[in-house]
């Protein structure tokens, strides 16, 4: 990926609310689509790759709602998210 360099150390992961792992991670500045989801407390942000492949990061807003928002993922269509993006 253009502008992505990887970390010089293995970075924490939370795998679940009580589990984490090390792995290696990128580092990129930019601007990019993002929305957060003010109900359901969770942000998307979208990470180019190509212009036809992206990556969509679901960060819920406190480690709590994780499971909540897991859950969300599955329910739900992917092309809304993507429309109510916009640049940050």
């Amino acid at each position: 990926m253009k502008g992505f360099s990887l970390l010089a150390e293995p970075q924490e992961f939370w795998v679940d609310n009580s589990t984490s792992v090390s792995v290696p991670m990128l580092s990129g500045m930019g601007t990019f689509q993002h929305w957060s989801d003010i109900q359901d407390n969770f942000s998307v942000t979208q990470v180019p790759f190509t212009e036809s492949a992206c990556l969509l990061l679901i960060q819920p807003h406190y480690a709590s709602d994780l499971d909540k928002v897991e859950g969300l993922t599955f329910q739900q269509n992917y092309l809304n998210w993507m429309k109510k993006l916009s640049p940050r």
